[in-house]
C-alpha cells in the first residue's frame, strides 16, 4: 500500500521507482482507490467538467494521490488541500460518469 520496495544491498526500503505514466494502473492501484473512498469520501459536487470531493479534516490528500495513481484516463488531475480535493475532467459528461464511478466505488 505504501508503495516501498525493499533494497536487497542494505535490505532498507525506499519508493518503488516511477513506471510509465501512460500505463493502466494496478489492481492494487485500483483497490487502494475503492478503499480510500469508503475511508475518506463525504460529499461530491460536479460544475461542468470539475469535480469537487469532500473528505474530513487531513484526509484529502491521500485519497487525491489514491486518484491520481488509479491513472484514471478521464482525470486530467487532482489538487489536494486539507479536505477538499478539485478532480479536473475532460468534460462535463466525462465528469458525471466519473462521479458515478466514485459513489459506485464507495458504495461497496
Amino acid at each position: 500500500e505504501l508503495g516501498l520496495v525493499k533494497r536487497a544491498a542494505d535490505g532498507s526500503y525506499q519508493p518503488a521507482p516511477e513506471d510509465d505514466p501512460t500505463a493502466p494502473a494496478s489492481d492494487a492501484a485500483r483497490h487502494t482507490l475503492q478503499r480510500a473512498l469508503v475511508d475518506y469520501l463525504a460529499g461530491i459536487q460536479q460544475s461542468q467538467q470539475l469535480i469537487v470531493l469532500r473528505t474530513g479534516p487531513g484526509e484529502a490528500q491521500p485519497l487525491a494521490l489514491a486518484i491520481d495513481r488509479a491513472r484514471l484516463t478521464d482525470v486530467l488531475g487532482t489538487i489536494a488541500g486539507d479536505d477538499t480535493i478539485l478532480v479536473i475532467a475532460r468534460d462535463a459528461r466525462v465528469a458525471r460518469a466519473l462521479i458515478l464511478q466514485f459513489e459506485g466505488l464507495a458504495a461497496s
